[in-house]
């Protein structure tokens, strides 16, 4: 009974923003929030892991301080979503779940940005999806003008192509060209 007293507790602390007394507290709520990442068994499909820079977590443990999220490192150059390529877990970034993504976010703030990665299944297995495709999407006229600033959609390799069209197409606020409109 008392344990679960503690977790509903820890629950509360996150659902409700209130700081936790102090940098134990903290590292005792993220681990009950938290699982290890295994890459071997990242999950199934669809379950989502968020990248965190593990510059910061270091500094964090460092200073065992408040400090904001931080995950300018891990960007490529004019991204807020893409991460570099050649990153090593561990090293580079940690992968934590959401819970305990969104324990850190209400509590340290950040620029972050928040940088969630889906376990996909790709060639009967399972794997976490670090690099989705980014897809650079424009409207132009019948002879390839481009009429609107492009946008850009990120989508995973896991999707069939039907889904992508879908997603494009609602991207650009049109029906697909097979259907009519309603």
């Amino acid at each position: 009974a008392a344990k679960l007293v503690l977790s509903i507790g820890y629950l509360l602390r996150v659902d409700l923003g209130l700081q936790p007394s102090d940098w134990e507290e903290e590292c005792a709520i993220v681990d009950f929030l938290n699982t290890e990442f295994d890459a071997r068994s990242p999950g199934k499909p669809g379950d989502t892991w968020y990248l965190i820079s593990a510059r910061w977590w270091q500094e964090w443990q460092e200073t065992k301080e408040k400090l904001p999220i931080n995950n300018g490192d891990l960007l490529q150059p004019n991204s807020s979503t893409r991460v570099k390529v050649g990153l090593c877990e561990a090293v580079d970034f940690k992968l934590i779940t959401e819970g305990a993504w969104r324990a850190r976010l209400t509590w340290h703030g950040g620029p972050g940005p928040s940088l969630p990665r889906h376990v996909i299944k790709i060639d009967g297995r399972n794997e976490l999806e670090l690099h989705p495709l980014c897809l650079h999407i424009c409207r132009t006229d019948e002879k390839g003008e481009e009429l609107l600033h492009d946008e850009v959609l990120t989508a995973s390799r896991s999707w069939l192509l039907r889904e992508v069209k879908e997603k494009l197409c609602g991207s650009l606020s049109k029906t697909s060209p097979q259907q009519p409109a309603a």
